[in-house]
């Protein structure tokens, strides 16, 4: 999906009226509700007119244009972040600040599930401040806002379609608000589907096929098991009285996707228009999904300004067909309290004091790759900054009582983690700022307990019910300019890890079939990340365009590299603003990645060009129609964070058209 993100990797965004000066931006997710550039560390705001929400759109997708941000693909439909070469469990995707009810931390073939027509507002948060939702200070958190969970928002009704013409995609979804006194409803609902994708080239990769002793045969072709569909329906309603919001919501997402094996062109049986789809079944996935989520803010006017509850209850389930048979089942039922009180001013120090309780049972059938097991979590988290003349403090500190229990072996981590940054505004335009985390994280339940095999990944997955706590020691040093029209951003990180968890080919088979191990060992990723923004106008539109680029490395103490670190990127964005048309324009140029563990093959570089145009038609108030192509050089892109990227490449050429009417 195109990302037509101009600004997003600056401290802030562009106003889109006023093209010679920068607007400020207050990041929700921040318990001190300052703009993005007086906050500790990197953070980086995605207002709602930059998020695609046509067909084929995952949440990697929409962060991966943020330097040191890249996206783990497994198929068209699957796409998590990837922060500064950190995905999984070491990540939080989380909406309105608590989990997104999936499975997605269990396997990379497992999608965010998340209806994106909801969103209005994705914040990327990294440092002292992503210790509010977990132990996250080294690596950062995603946080998507519902506008469904939003108690102001004004009264409203939308409608919108939509197509894609590279797996043949429709889309069309429903919204709307309306207040009544003291009250407000909402509802939206989505429908999405799409066919098999065409990709410009052969699916295996150059390096997989030469293994392979396969012919290289470069023409475009369908990818069996990619086509998907996906619905949902979500409600919600709104109390406000003079000093509390209650807000009651609910949904439901359905959702079948493919994960793809490989395909080959052939000589002989061309389909249509010369070309041949050709593959091996692979896996397909049927999934649903029902959440209720209740929240209150109550004003107290004390020490403690207001106190904010959520209460969050899901239940999913997804089926796994292999060949067409029935395979691996999955549930999973989780229950998530939290409970906040911020405060303004104590003794300087504003900030929050948490707690949360998490009950998530995971069901699996026999002779998955995962056993039934149980996560349950007691959280305690503060999270203050203070301000005294140029100088700003933000403090951390969290700590976690994790039991988890696949009814065999039972294991109960104590994990601590603190946070501390200083930030020192040199003058009124420039800002240098460092923090250092001590960072401890409990094995996941796939890293504890994994045994068997994994037909979504093609191999035996092991792991050690007996691992420790991962243990990290981060620090980052940042420089921000912003002066008129400019914005300069840099920031150097390093995370120094002790038993850290990683995944490593054994070297053997079980059924003809690769094994892989969850390992542990000490290793460092380090890199840095930069970016420059400059705004202006030309004739009657405004314009703006962004330099970014950002390198990280990962290895282990042996000097083995890491897995799956993503390559040195240069992104280009640029955006020019009529009164009615906007034009977007945007390059992600992704170098080779050579630094490889012995298990996985190199990824070649690609440049990545994207297309936007956004109409407002004068004769038709409210409407907006977005034209976009993805992919504008049909290049062949293989993201080395996705572990298909051997078997799959991203889709070719993609036109796509996405009109939106709103009352």
């Amino acid at each position: 999906a195109s990302a037509s993100i101009f600004a997003l990797a600056t401290s802030a965004t562009f106003a889109q009226t006023a093209g010679e000066t920068i607007d400020e931006v207050v990041v929700q997710s921040s318990p001190f509700k300052k703009s993005s550039d007086e906050i500790i560390s990197q953070t980086h705001v995605i207002t709602n007119n930059k998020i695609d929400k046509n067909t084929g759109t995952t949440l990697g997708d929409i962060v991966k244009s943020i330097p040191g941000v890249s996206v783990a693909s497994h198929g068209p439909e699957v796409g998590r972040p990837v922060i500064r070469g950190l995905s999984g469990r070491r990540t939080g995707s989380l909406v309105n600040g608590m989990t997104a009810g999936d499975i997605s931390d269990t396997a990379n073939d497992h999608a965010n599930i998340i209806n994106y027509f909801d969103i209005n507002r994705v914040e990327v948060l990294k440092g002292p401040s992503a210790l509010r939702y977990g132990p996250y200070a080294t690596s950062g958190v995603v946080n998507s806002f519902n506008r469904l969970l939003d108690s102001d928002a004004a009264n409203s009704y939308e409608i919108s379609a939509g197509g894609s013409t590279v797996a043949d995609g429709s889309t069309g979804a429903i919204y709307g608000v309306r207040s009544f006194n003291n009250m407000s409803v909402a509802i939206s609902g989505f429908d999405q589907d799409s066919e098999e994708i065409e990709i410009p080239t052969h699916a295996e990769s150059y390096y997989e096929l030469t293994d392979e002793g396969e012919p290289i045969v470069d023409v475009s072709q369908d990818v069996a098991n990619t086509a998907s569909n996906s619905d949902g329906l979500s409600a919600s309603v709104s109390f406000r009285g003079p000093k509390s919001n209650l807000t009651l919501f609910t949904n439901t997402i359905s959702k079948t996707y493919g994960v793809p094996g490989h395909a080959h062109d052939e000589e002989e049986g061309e389909g249509e228009g010369g070309e041949e789809e050709h593959g091996e079944e692979g896996v397909k996935i049927d999934l649903d999904k029902e959440t209720f989520r209740g929240t209150l803010e109550y004003q107290l006017g004390s020490t403690f300004n207001t106190m904010e509850a959520s209460l969050h209850v899901t239940n999913f389930n997804q089926t796994e067909f292999e060949d067409g048979a029935v395979g691996t089942r999955f549930g999973r039922d989780i229950q998530e309290a939290k409970v906040e009180f911020l405060n303004s001013n104590i003794a300087g120090w504003s900030g929050v004091f948490g707690i949360s309780i998490v009950d998530n049972e995971l069901q699996t059938s026999e002779g998955g790759f995962l056993p039934t097991s149980e996560h349950e979590e007691f959280s305690v988290h503060i999270v203050q900054s203070l301000d005294i003349g140029e100088w700003s403090t933000e403090i951390g500190v969290r700590y976690d009582k994790v039991d988890l229990d696949n009814n065999s072996v039972s294991r109960s981590f104590d994990v601590g983690n603190a946070s501390v940054g200083v930030g020192y505004r040199l003058n009124e335009n420039s800002y240098l700022g460092s923090s250092i985390s001590k960072s401890e994280r409990a094995p996941s339940i796939s890293e504890l307990y994994s045994n068997g095999y994994h037909a979504a990944a093609s191999r035996h997955e092991r792991g050690n019910a007996m691992m420790a706590s991962e243990e990290a020691l981060a620090s980052e040093i940042y420089y921000r300019y912003e002066k008129g029209t400019q914005a300069f951003q840099f920031a150097a990180f390093n995370n120094d890890f002790d038993d850290f968890i990683y995944l490593k080919g054994a070297g053997t088979e079980i059924r003809g079939n690769d094994v892989y191990d969850y390992l542990q060992a000490d290793a460092e990723i380090y890199g840095f990340e930069a970016s420059f923004v400059q705004t202006g106008t030309w004739r009657s539109a405004d314009w703006s365009a962004e330099l970014s680029y950002s390198n990280i490395t990962g290895e282990l103490d042996s000097g083995e590299d890491l897995r799956s670190i993503p390559p040195e990127k240069i992104g280009i964005f640029s955006q020019l603003n009529f009164e009615d048309v906007s034009v977007g324009l945007d390059v992600i140029v992704a170098d080779d990645q050579t630094d490889v563990p012995t298990d996985q093959h190199q990824t070649d570089g690609f440049t990545e060009v994207n297309a936007s145009v956004s109409w407002m038609p004068a004769f038709s108030d409210g409407t907006v129609i977005k034209f976009g192509i993805d992919n504008l050089l049909d290049e062949e892109i293989r993201h080395h964070a996705s572990e298909l990227k051997d078997k799959v490449p991203e889709a070719g050429r993609n036109f796509k058209i996405l009109a939106t009417k709103t009352f």
